[in-house]
C-alpha cells in the first residue's frame, strides 16, 4: 500500500478484491430458461439473461461480476445463479466500500485484446483507495446518477413497447385513425389473418419494381451497409473503417427514395429505406427496389420492418431453392401484404414517426446522462475532484 499525491492509498487487485468461488450456482448457457424461479447473471451485456427452477440460488449478495472477455461489470444485490463461462464473480476487501469497488471496475480502461481474457488484465491495476467514509459518500453520488439512467431506461422500455403495440394495431387494421374507416365494420381474410374490407391485398410485385443499376463506370460514391435495426448506414462510418472491395465498379447503385436488403440476411430484418445520399452504392450481393407510387414509401418501409413481414422472410429463406437463406427479388415481390387509402398510410406512418422520435429524444437523454457520469467518474474516482464527508 503507497501514498499517492491525492493523499489516497494505491493498493494492488488482490489487496481490494477477493474472487468468490461460486462453480456449484453455475448454470450451463444450454440450460438458461426464459422463465424460472431465480435469475441467471453472466458475463452478457443484460443484468439477467435467463431463469432456472433450481432451488439452490446463491445467496451471498451483494456482490459483483466482472465478464472476462466482455469486462462488463454488474452489481449482483438478489439471489441468483451464474453463467458458466467467463462470469467472475467478486467481493471487496474491508478497506474497500463494495458499491465504490463496483464503480472502480466501471472506471477501469483496459487494452482491446479482442476476444480473449481480460481478467488477467484486471489483475495487474493498482485502485486508489481513499478513506472509507469517502468511498461511501462518493458510491452515494454515483448510486444517484444510476437511479436516473434507471428511470429513463424504463421509459425506453415502456415507449418502445408502445412503439411495437402501435406497429401491430396500425399495420393490421385492428386500430383504425379517425376519418379513414370506410369499412363499416365489415372485414376480410386470408390466410394470414383478418383485416379491414376496405384495404386490399396485394403482392409486393404490383406496387414495386427492381433496380439494377451498377457502377459500371466505377464513380466514386458513397458505400453503404443494411443494419438490422438502423437500416441502410454509411459503411465506413459504422464499421470504423472500410470493409468493401476496393473495386466498386460491380456494386449496384442506390438512389435517394429507393429501398436495398441484404438478399441472404433479410431474415434478420436487414432491409432499409435510402434517404442518406442522393446516390450510393451496396454489394453486389443486395437487392435494391423503388415503389411505383401506389404506395408510401415511409408506410411500406414500416411494412417491410415489421415483425409480420420478418416472419414471412424467415419462411421464405428457409424455403430457398438454393438452401443458403436467400431471398431474391423474385421470391421476396410474392409476398402479399395489406394496403389501406395512400392518404391512411401516410397518416399510420406519421403516428409511427412520432414514436420513434419519442425514443430517440430520451435515448439521446439517456446518452447524456451516461457521458456526464462517466466524467463525474472520472473525477471523484481519481481524486481530482474531493468530496465532503
Amino acid at each position: 500500500m503507497l501514498k499517492n499525491l491525492h493523499g489516497w492509498s494505491d493498493y494492488e487487485f488482490d489487496e481490494v478484491f477477493t474472487r468468490l468461488r461460486l462453480k456449484t450456482y453455475q448454470i450451463p448457457t444450454g440450460e438458461y430458461q426464459v422463465a424460472g424461479k431465480h435469475p441467471i447473471v453472466d458475463q452478457g451485456k443484460q443484468k439477467i439473461v435467463g431463469y432456472s427452477d433450481r432451488l439452490d440460488p446463491y445467496d451471498g449478495h451483494p456482490f459483483i461480476i466482472f465478464g472476462d472477455h466482455t469486462c462488463e461489470v454488474k452489481f449482483v444485490d438478489f439471489l441468483t445463479f451464474l453463467g458458466a463461462d467467463g462470469t467472475q464473480p467478486l467481493k471487496t476487501s474491508v478497506s474497500c466500500d463494495l458499491r465504490f469497488g463496483f464503480h472502480l471496475l466501471k472506471n477501469v480502461r483496459l487494452p482491446d485484446l479482442g476476444y480473449s481474457r481480460y481478467f488477467r488484465e484486471l489483475k495487474e491495476q493498482v485502485f486508489s483507495l481513499p478513506p472509507l467514509p469517502e468511498q461511501c459518500k462518493i458510491a452515494d453520488i454515483l448510486s444517484t446518477w444510476d437511479e436516473a439512467i434507471k428511470t429513463i431506461d424504463a421509459l425506453i422500455a415502456a415507449k418502445d413497447r408502445q412503439k411495437q403495440v402501435l406497429i401491430q394495431q396500425l399495420l393490421t387494421g385492428k386500430k383504425r385513425l379517425k376519418g379513414y374507416d370506410r369499412s363499416s365494420g365489415k372485414t376480410k381474410s386470408d390466410r394470414f389473418g383478418v383485416y379491414p374490407a376496405d384495404w386490399k391485398q396485394v403482392a409486393l410485385a404490383d406496387i414495386i419494381q427492381e433496380v439494377s443499376a451498377r457502377n459500371a463506370g466505377g464513380r466514386n460514391l458513397p458505400v453503404l451497409s443494411c443494419t438490422k435495426h438502423r437500416g441502410l448506414v454509411m459503411s465506413q462510418e459504422y464499421f470504423g473503417k472500410r470493409v468493401h472491395a476496393e473495386d466498386t465498379s460491380g456494386y449496384r447503385v442506390v438512389r435517394r427514395g429507393e429501398f436495398a436488403y441484404a438478399t441472404n440476411h433479410i431474415e434478420e430484418g436487414s432491409i432499409g429505406y435510402q434517404n442518406l445520399v442522393d446516390a450510393g452504392l451496396v454489394s453486389p450481393i443486395y437487392t435494391v427496389f423503388k415503389t411505383n407510387g401506389e404506395i408510401d414509401d415511409n408506410y411500406l418501409f414500416r411494412v417491410l420492418k415489421s415483425p409480420l413481414l420478418i416472419h414471412f422472410y424467415r419462411i421464405n429463406t428457409s424455403a430457398s431453392v438454393d438452401r443458403r437463406g436467400s431471398l431474391r427479388y423474385d421470391e421476396f415481390s410474392r409476398i402479399r401484404i395489406w394496403l389501406p387509402s395512400k392518404p391512411e398510410q401516410i397518416a399510420i406512418a406519421a403516428i409511427l414517426d412520432t414514436a420513434d422520435q419519442e425514443l430517440t429524444l430520451l435515448r439521446a437523454q439517456r446518452q447524456t446522462l451516461d457521458q456526464q457520469k462517466r466524467g463525474l467518474m472520472q473525477r471523484l474516482l481519481t481524486g481530482k475532484v474531493r468530496v465532503t464527508v
